[in-house]
């Protein structure tokens, strides 16, 4: 299989909550199918933690994947998807695809991420809108993002905040200065600016120097768009061109708006 050299990355973020219940799980289970098939994807493997399962990935639709359904998610905080080649007995290295949705304890955490192959699916396309709707209506996100990077990175070990030998130094650094930020920090400024940027009331209302807030910021560029998404208030603001988005990015770091710069 010929793949790209890049892949999208897509997250959304939620802080302080209690554990969502097994039927968020069951729900981003049909979810998730629906979406991959959407995308000509084909499921190799599951991965899912919690209870008598070891966390490590098993064969989709196999005696584990099926007891997991039967149960309906029953005790589980993190479930994943993943592609790889069919021949593939190695899914940690060889996925091309890879979706999943975790809930950690210690911050009261949820978190779904996505990092597809551009092969078969394109930050730039119209369509990802669409594919990712459905997981923003999913639950009462606090944020989100999406991006485009070199596959070998692996953009899922980014969304969680680790790293690999891809990395630069600088890079390296932003990952830390995420890493080490607590919940509440993280609820009020932006990790980043990306192509695709998910905010919430919270982070809009934060205050901004020079234009009183973030939300009169992003209403002041011409070359993005903003839209509102969610009833409860979440926000798209999208940045096409790249020259652009550095301008941005620079601009809001600046004035310490990014945890990540």
């Amino acid at each position: 299989m010929n793949l790209e050299k890049t892949s999208v990355g897509f997250a959304l973020h939620s802080y302080g909550k209690n554990h969502p219940g097994s039927e968020l799980f069951v729900q981003f289970h049909s979810i998730a199918i629906n979406m991959l098939e959407k995308c000509d994807i084909k499921i190799t493997y599951i991965g899912a933690d919690e209870g008598s399962y070891s966390g490590k990935y098993v064969k989709f639709k196999g005696r584990t994947h099926k007891r997991i359904l039967k149960e309906e998610f029953d005790k589980i905080r993190s479930f994943d998807f993943v592609a790889t080649p069919q021949d593939s007995d190695a899914p940690a290295y060889d996925k091309f695809a890879n979706i999943g949705i975790s809930y950690t304890g210690y911050d009261k955490g949820l978190l779904l991420y996505l990092d597809i192959n551009e092969t078969f699916i394109s930050l730039d396309s119209e369509s990802f809108a669409g594919l990712i709707r459905p997981m923003v209506e999913l639950y009462d996100w606090d944020f989100g993002y999406g991006f485009s990077d070199l596959a070998r990175k692996e953009a899922s070990v980014y969304i969680i905040g680790g790293g690999n030998d891809q990395y630069s130094e600088e890079e390296e650094k932003a990952l830390d200065l995420w890493h080490a930020a607590k919940p509440e920090e993280r609820l009020d400024r932006l990790r980043d600016v990306y192509p695709y940027n998910i905010i919430s009331e919270r982070q809009l209302n934060h205050l901004c120097p020079e234009y009183g807030t973030l939300r009169a910021y992003i209403e002041n560029q011409n070359n993005t768009t903003f839209e509102r998404l969610t009833e409860a208030g979440l926000h798209l603001w999208r940045i096409a061109d790249n020259a652009e988005l550095l301008r941005v990015q620079n601009e809001l770091a600046a004035m310490s708006l990014l945890i990540a710069r």
